[in-house]
């Protein structure tokens, strides 16, 4: 899943606004631009050697403030990709807090 850098309220694009479309759009391309490159490049080898972190996330969990654990893949200046048990995430760093997982 990749974190679009674009949010509107539901109920301004429930009005069909075509303002908006081409914003859309682009973000959607560049998202699935993203993803498509993520996965021709991931290996088994290369999540062998990713850190375990323990994170939150208001994007992934908006409702509930509780922490996560996933395999930091890798930062950028603006995103953090992740793998948890159920998938892959883009996740914009506004949108997260990061730290070193604790040893169970």
């Amino acid at each position: 899943m990749y974190q679009l850098p674009i949010s509107y309220k539901i109920d301004y694009i429930s009005q069909s606004n075509t303002d908006i479309t081409p914003e859309v759009e682009k973000s959607l391309t560049v998202g699935f631009t993203e993803l498509i490159k993520f996965y021709k490049k991931d290996s088994p080898e290369d999540a062998d050697k990713e850190k375990t972190i323990s994170f939150k996330s208001d994007f992934l969990s908006p409702r509930f403030d509780f922490e996560m654990t996933a395999k930091l893949i890798s930062e950028s200046q603006d995103r953090i990709w992740v793998r948890t048990f159920n998938g892959i995430y883009a996740i914009s760093k506004e949108n997260v807090t990061t730290s070193i997982a604790k040893a169970m």
